[in-house]
């Protein structure tokens, strides 16, 4: 009964953006990478993605992704293809925070080719200001590319899916 219908499994794995950064720049990750670094971090995302990997996931709040810039995320972005998974950089500060670090993420997505984008963010204020980045985005797809964007909201520390489709 069991072979005739199995279970549905939901997962994915990802490339690590952390474990790249620290990967290539060991302990000393609190500044921005070089392009020599980005290019050796860039080696291990095609590695991951070879190796079955759905996508890069970056925590551009915590520790190591914080120190990294916005290309260096959408060089990695880039070569992975596939899903592009981001905690914001800042959900404390509305004005400062939330606004800029909304429009990061979209901006690394449309940067990036990206068809896919998982953005994690808890706060209702940045959950609304995704809302309006996508629809700004969405406008400017539909009108240049044609591209549409679905949204459902969740439970959890990941409140917010997103797909970005041609």
């Amino acid at each position: 009964a069991r072979r005739a219908s199995p279970p549905a499994v939901n997962l994915m794995t990802m490339v690590g953006h952390a474990t790249v950064r620290e990967l290539v720049m060991g302990k000393d990750y609190k500044r921005k990478a070089t392009p020599e670094e980005i290019s050796k971090m860039t080696a291990l995302v095609e590695q991951g993605m070879r190796e079955g990997a759905a996508g890069l996931s970056s925590g551009l709040e915590y520790d190591v992704g914080s120190y990294s810039s916005t290309e260096e995320v959408v060089a990695l972005a880039k070569e992975a293809g596939g899903v592009y998974t981001s905690h914001i950089r800042d959900e404390g500060n509305y004005d400062a925070g939330v606004v800029a670090s909304v429009d990061e993420v979209i901006a690394v997505a449309e940067f990036a080719g990206q068809r896919n984008l998982l953005v994690c963010c808890q706060q209702r204020d940045a959950i609304d200001r995704l809302d309006v980045s996508i629809d700004a985005a969405d406008a400017a797809r539909v009108q240049h590319q044609g591209m549409r964007r679905s949204r459902n909201q969740g439970i959890g520390d990941c409140s917010t899916r997103t797909g970005l489709r041609h």
